[in-house]
């Protein structure tokens, strides 16, 4: 009974009592402060023939003292019945009701501390339960109709162990009829094995899908399961593979009269692992893109001269691989793009020559070594061509010339390819007139930009030559570059003016002139391109204004120039130091 100024309230719980509620030591006669009377005793609860024992009672009074006791209340005396006596001071059984609150708040304390412990150290893959619920990995119980998890199973127990009866036969069919146009050795694989395959034969079994006379559908199903759950997917996926229905319905997968004609899984980073040759049964196949962030090894196998209607291959990914000689077979073949970051090792075998549909062969940023081989030159089709920033050396085969009717999109740069007649008449790059993007950036010219060689790209956008040991002054022909965009012709050692008829080019959006030695002044023609957006000058030797027409460009956002003093730039907001930008 906790006592305390203020009015006069109660609460309690009644309950009978217990040999322990009984003991002398509970029945000690306390000094009277002041009787309260609680009203409202449940009459149902009271026994007249036994005392109840009254306990966590809270009087609030105007007693100054606050004891804390259990206080038995006997229904046979009229006054106990009706009034609870409210003690001053502290007694033996006070102290030890204390002793016992403290000690059931430290084992509490404990076993809460243990319950969470436990929580953490559980095995993650291992389904946990509560005590009111059934235990996930508990597949027994009678006759089985529906087929229980078979991955949770597998989780749980490291094996399979409970399949029903009609997952068994469109097992059993499946192994006979299906599995065998891909594997030799399956055979030895036990029903209840967890290896991905069985795992997936499984899952494709359990739906009930078996369809003698469209096998070949069960079997890409099956195909796809075996890749998906080879590269870590799980039934909790974005895709909706391994869903009942038609392999068709699953993500990043396209179907042509009911068979896989395309996989499409670009940018994704769930998936690590390699590309296994399950990939490769899918001979329908005409596009396969798949790009990962993730671990993932890109060799791709002999088998890939099974995919011969293959007309496009992208592949992306982390680890290295290799080019096999097989890929030569892929007649088919338009687009072959394995780039940025691939890490491609090896040659580039002679085969490709064979590649007679190809339109689009990009290999760039990767680790490639070796020449170039004179077969490229076969590609009578191809029109983009990109094998930049590789270890590739040696000369340039004369064969590449042959690629001058159809080629649009070179790029030869930061490579070690030992010629230095690119630009000269009759050189590598004379006579590519249909080219819209050459970058050869890092590539030893060593040699002036000659009369005429301008004039031949009429269509070029997009023109890369960076420290290529450029020399002399900048052609006025450049002018005739009408749809040309992005000039780089950053550190070389060119000098003298800067071209006036730049200013025509209209559609030019980015300079790149930095680190030469240009001088005089910055042409009032450069006002007339409309599209310009950076202007990049610093590191040369140039002196004068900005054009302040230039400032009223409403594209432009930057113009780098020397803050030596030598130039100012009166636009607000667009001009930087090349000093503060390192440009």
């Amino acid at each position: 009974v906790e006592v305390r100024p203020g009015a006069f309230t109660a609460t309690w719980t009644v309950r009978p009592p217990t040999l322990d509620n009984l003991e002398p030591s509970n029945h000690e006669s306390i000094h009277s402060v002041q009787p309260f009377q609680i009203t409202n005793i449940p009459e149902e609860v009271v026994d007249d023939n036994a005392p109840m024992i009254v306990e966590d009672v809270h009087v609030v009074g105007e007693s100054q003292r606050t004891p804390q006791r259990n206080l038995t209340l006997d229904p046979t005396q009229d006054d106990h019945r009706r009034y609870v006596e409210a003690g001053s001071g502290v007694h033996k059984s006070g102290r030890r009701w204390r002793l016992y609150l403290i000690l059931g708040i430290i084992l509490v304390a404990v076993a809460v501390a243990a319950g969470i412990a436990a929580a953490f150290t559980l095995p993650k893959e291992t389904p946990t339960m509560s005590e009111e619920e059934e235990d996930p990995c508990d597949f027994t119980g009678g006759i089985v109709t529906e087929q229980p998890d078979i991955l949770l199973q597998c989780a749980c127990h490291n094996e399979v162990t409970v399949i029903s009866r009609d997952t068994q036969i469109v097992y059993n069919l499946m192994r006979e009829n299906v599995i065998t146009r891909y594997y030799d050795a399956f055979d030895e694989e036990p029903m209840r094995s967890c290896s991905v395959r069985n795992k997936a034969l499984l899952m494709v079994a359990s739906t009930k899908e078996y369809d003698e006379n469209d096998l070949e559908a069960l079997g890409e199903k099956y195909l796809m399961a075996t890749l998906f759950l080879g590269w870590g997917g799980t039934m909790s996926n974005d895709f909706g593979w391994l869903e009942r229905g038609p392999v068709c319905n699953w993500g990043g997968i396209s179907c042509d009269d009911g068979r896989i004609t395309a996989f499409d899984m670009p940018f994704q980073k769930q998936f690590g692992g390699q590309l296994a040759v399950e990939m490769f049964h899918l001979t329908r196949l005409t596009s396969l893109r798949f790009v990962t962030y993730k671990e993932f090894s890109c060799t791709i196998p002999s088998e890939i001269a099974r995919l011969s209607d293959l007309d496009e291959l992208e592949l992306g990914c982390v680890n290295h691989g290799t080019l096999p000689s097989e890929i030569g077979l892929l007649t088919s073949l338009e687009r072959f793009v394995m780039s940025f970051g691939t890490s491609i090792l090896g040659t580039i075998p002679t085969e490709i020559g064979r590649m007679n549909a190809l339109q689009q062969f990009e290999v760039s940023v990767n680790r490639l070594s070796g020449t170039l081989p004179s077969e490229i030159g076969n590609l009578s089709n191809l029109k983009h061509f990109s094998v930049s920033h590789n270890f590739l050396g040696g000369s340039l085969p004369l064969e590449l010339k042959n690629l001058q009717p159809t080629l649009e999109v070179l790029l030869l740069g930061h490579a070690a390819f030992e010629t230095n007649d690119f630009v000269d008449p009759g050189g590598m790059l004379w006579g590519f007139t249909n080219l819209r993007t050459l970058a050869a950036s890092g590539l030893y010219f060593n040699s002036t930009i000659p009369n005429g060689w301008f004039a031949q790209f009429s269509n070029l956008s997009v023109l890369s030559l960076a420290s290529c040991f450029l020399s002399g002054e900048i052609p006025s022909e450049i002018g005739l570059l009408k749809s040309l965009s992005y000039l780089n012709l950053w550190n070389n050692n060119l000098r003298g003016p800067l071209p006036t008829e730049l200013g025509q080019l209209s559609v030019l959006s980015d300079v790149w002139l930095t680190s030469n030695f240009l001088d005089g002044s910055i042409p009032e023609t450069f006002s007339n391109m409309d599209g310009l957006e950076s202007l990049r000058l610093g590191l040369n030797q140039l002196t004068g204004d900005v054009p302040s027409d230039l400032c009223s460009n409403p594209n432009i956002e930057l113009i780098v120039y020397d803050c030596d003093g030598s130039i100012s730039c009166p636009c607000d907001g667009v001009c930087a130091c090349y000093s503060d930008l390192n440009d």
